[in-house]
């Protein structure tokens, strides 16, 4: 079996209030698109990536590249108005591999993914036809009526919050989306993650939850850097994650 891995790197991350988009920003001496690029390359399992990124920044990605001494083939493809999109390209760009590749897909907005989640995502992936990585809800969680009062409490020992990397088999990739490109362009749209997207127009797919092990935050604004840079600055098993 296969294993590419796609990394989502097309966000523009408007909430940094940053010129640059965030995936390029530094984080603890090199860029945060760098963390994931190595992670993937050093994963053993991991046979090619594929780069989702807009097209003014491929540049940039391919000297962060050899920069960091990437010895893995990389595919190259533009990143799509919405993530669905995005993924979408990425799956087209690898379409010429057979049917028992996977595709592990990852944010680059999430740099501090772990050598053991990751491995434990791919682990899981001959027993599922897709695999997310998540963690356990442990606050409260009100559901909101239009108008803002609670109308339910669910049980949040049912919930979990889905974080990235997502893998599938690339025979459901391929299902989904014959399935996805015939919706309307207002219901292409409504999908915040891939799992989303295949439990829809796949409910019979087998889905599997990993519970992720290590600290995986996804960095939106300005304190997710300054927490990161903390984290990494303080870990004594730091080499897990910087390599």
């Amino acid at each position: 079996m296969k294993h590419v891995g796609v990394l989502l790197a097309g966000g523009s991350g408007t909430r940094m209030h940053s010129a640059i988009p965030k995936q390029f920003l530094p984080l603890c001496g090199k860029p945060v698109l760098a963390y994931t690029l190595q992670l993937f390359d050093r994963t053993e399992e991991i046979d090619e990536i594929c780069l989702v990124v807009a097209d003014a920044y491929r540049s940039e990605v391919a000297r962060i590249a050899c920069e960091f001494g990437i010895k893995k083939p990389i595919a190259y493809t533009s990143s799509g108005r919405t993530r669905t999109h995005s993924s979408y390209n990425a799956y087209v760009c690898c379409a010429g591999f057979d049917c028992e590749t996977t595709f592990v897909i990852h944010d680059a907005a999430r740099p501090l993914l772990s050598d053991r989640d990751l491995g434990s995502v791919l682990q899981a992936l001959p027993y599922a036809e897709g695999v997310v990585l998540a963690s356990r809800v442990v606050d409260t969680v009100y559901e909101l009526s239009e108008v803002g009062n609670i109308v339910r409490i669910p049980d949040r020992s049912y919930l979990w919050k889905a974080q990235t990397p997502q893998a599938f088999r690339g025979e459901v990739f391929g299902n989904v989306y014959q399935k996805w490109l015939l919706l309307p362009d207002d219901l292409q749209q409504v999908y915040t993650d891939d799992i989303s997207l295949v439990h829809a127009l796949a409910p019979q797919t087998t889905l599997k939850i990993v519970e992720a092990q290590d600290f995986n935050a996804k960095l939106t604004d300005p304190t997710d850097f300054v927490i990161a840079e903390h984290f990494l600055s303080n870990n004594n098993e730091q080499t897990t994650f910087a390599k």
